[in-house]
């Protein structure tokens, strides 16, 4: 996995979060519909993935540091099936979030495929920073987010927060583009 380094001046807390984990985005362009976003760990890792469905439009993705957009696609699939079409791409390409021919991989894999049901979607790459922990996405935790800015003028970090949208979203109001996006998981408490 990559590395990224950042001066937290000394933030013991933060220096935690140098691993890079590698997001997938896919926004479609119909903006009623909800934005996937997904991980995909190599075979060998214990945690397999991570799947989520947020409001976060294209333009808000366009506010973290680390994103790389790869144009717009038509993907074969109806939108409600964003998380299981993906899915079965990368495990019949053999192919994984860190693999650095991954978009290569799916858009060949897209251009080739025909569908009655088909959503037109942007797709970004996104880097976040995670724990430097082996076990940090087990059974009964969540993720947290958080956003960080170090050269900030006004705020350098925004407070936990229970999901990716509304770390982007604090961040985009309090300190502009340019945010750093870190993810954490914790114990779930018992109901």
């Amino acid at each position: 996995m990559q590395r990224i380094d950042l001066d937290f001046s000394g933030d013991t807390d933060l220096s935690r979060f140098s691993e890079t984990l590698d997001l997938l985005a896919v926004v479609p362009t119909n903006s009623t519909l909800p934005t996937f976003i997904g991980h995909w760990a190599p075979p060998e890792a214990t945690a397999r993935y991570v799947h989520m469905y947020t409001q976060l439009s294209a333009v808000q993705i366009e506010y973290l540091q680390d994103h790389k957009p790869h144009g717009t696609w038509t993907l074969p699939c109806p939108e409600a099936d964003f998380s299981g079409f993906l899915s079965r791409q990368i495990v019949d390409l053999h192919t994984h979030s860190a693999d650095p021919d991954m978009i290569s991989k799916l858009s060949t894999s897209f251009a080739e495929q025909q569908a009655k049901d088909a959503t037109q979607v942007q797709l970004f790459s996104i880097k976040v920073l995670r724990e430097n922990n082996d076990g940090w996405l087990v059974p009964n935790t969540k993720l947290m987010w958080k956003w960080v800015k170090p050269q900030s003028a006004y705020r350098t970090s925004g407070a936990w927060e229970s999901t990716l949208e509304k770390a982007v979203i604090d961040g985009e109001w309090s300190a502009g583009k340019g945010l750093v996006i870190l993810v954490k998981s914790v114990r779930e408490e018992n109901s």
